[in-house]
């Protein structure tokens, strides 16, 4: 068995691998911060390996030439060091998200992170039917209340909101229109 970024490959059969991919374990999350002693711009980042392999892995990445990542743009400063903000036992990767996202906004001015990562966990329903629902029954009276305002137009008609652009090719709207402009070209 060989373990290799997260997937453990368990044996070879017949010119294929099977293997079978590890989840990280939330619960050793850290957040780190990269530095360079040569600038003030800083990288944040979260990590559930050691902190040795992580800035081992970005400046891999940087010595390859990979820079799909922000972390290249201090790491290219040289003189840089990894430092460990905070231990975060985490249940998921939204709860590592969101503690990412809480330090790179103590350090918004500084930090050279392009994306800030999304926390998903907005709606805590089980599923999509039980959100429908439940949104319907909250939103619906309130969109009906809309679409039952009338509009008054100055062509003596009414309309709801949501027909403005069929009100306006009514035959009353288009001929007010018409006697509109046609006094207006008279004087």
């Amino acid at each position: 068995m060989l373990l290799w970024l997260g997937i453990e490959f368990l044996f070879k059969e017949k010119d294929m691998y099977r293997y079978k991919v590890t989840m990280p374990d939330y619960s050793q999350t850290k957040i780190y911060i990269i530095r360079s002693r040569n600038t003030d711009r800083v990288y944040v980042g979260a990590t559930t390996s050691t902190l040795v392999k992580r800035f081992s892995n970005h400046n891999c990445r940087f010595a390859k030439g990979k820079s799909q990542t922000r972390a290249y743009k201090v790491l290219e400063h040289g003189d840089c060091y990894i430092e460990l903000l905070e231990r975060y036992p985490c249940l998921d990767k939204d709860e590592s998200n969101a503690r990412e996202k809480y330090w790179m906004r103590q350090f918004d001015e500084q930090r050279v992170n392009k994306n800030i990562p999304k926390c998903i966990k907005i709606n805590p329903t089980k599923n999509k039917k039980e959100y429908r629902k439940n949104y319907w029954k909250q939103w619906y009276p309130i969109m009906k209340e809309q679409r039952l305002k009338k509009c008054k137009c100055p062509c003596g008609g009414s309309y709801a909101d949501y027909k403005r652009k069929r009100h306006f090719q009514t035959n009353k709207h288009r001929t007010w229109v018409f006697n509109q402009w046609s006094e207006f070209n008279h004087l």
